[in-house]
């Protein structure tokens, strides 16, 4: 058995240097190899997409920044027109506060509702010490004039009455 086995490694020894030999490099001048691309155009292609890439990244700004300009101008010339409204609605206010503020119109509405001009007033002079305070710290006047009776030696009477005519 052993010469089976030597004669089988022969063959298979035999097969691949026969396989080996099937696939040689052989070489001809003639023919160059293709390098590939070359590392300028490499580089120049790299840059051209960094240029790209910029440009269109100032592009997408100068879009924004016009957007919002716009915005700011719309916006702008609204509150312009709102701006205009409210001083011509100022300006009408001020004429009718001075057509309603005329005296002599005020005058003829006044006749108009039944009232009449004021005569002279009547007066009430309290002496020193005599003016009153309620239980909040106000002056009273029903208070005031009883005090002021009574300090002239008027009855009580006269100052409950001019009381009741102050409460009417």
């Amino acid at each position: 058995m052993p010469s089976a086995v030597r004669a089988q490694d022969a063959y298979r020894s035999r097969e691949a240097h026969r396989r080996r030999d099937d696939f040689r490099v052989v070489s001809r001048p003639d023919v160059v190899a293709d390098p590939g691309v070359s590392p300028f155009v490499m580089h120049l292609f790299k840059l051209v997409i960094v240029l790209v890439v910029g440009l269109a990244a100032i592009a997408l700004c100068r879009v924004a920044l016009t957007a919002a300009n716009t915005e700011l101008l719309v916006s702008s010339q609204q509150t312009s027109s709102q701006l205009s409204s409210l001083r011509s609605q100022g300006e009408n206010l001020e004429v009718e506060q001075s057509r309603l503020s005329n005296p002599s119109r005020i005058a003829s509405s006044a006749k108009a509702l039944g009232m009449v001009a004021a005569g002279d007033g009547d007066y009430v002079t309290l002496s020193d010490g005599v003016t009153a305070t309620d239980s909040d710290g106000d002056i009273s006047l029903s208070g005031s004039i009883a005090a002021a009776s009574a300090a002239s030696g008027e009855s009580g009477q006269a100052a409950d009455q001019a009381g009741s005519e102050v409460a009417e």
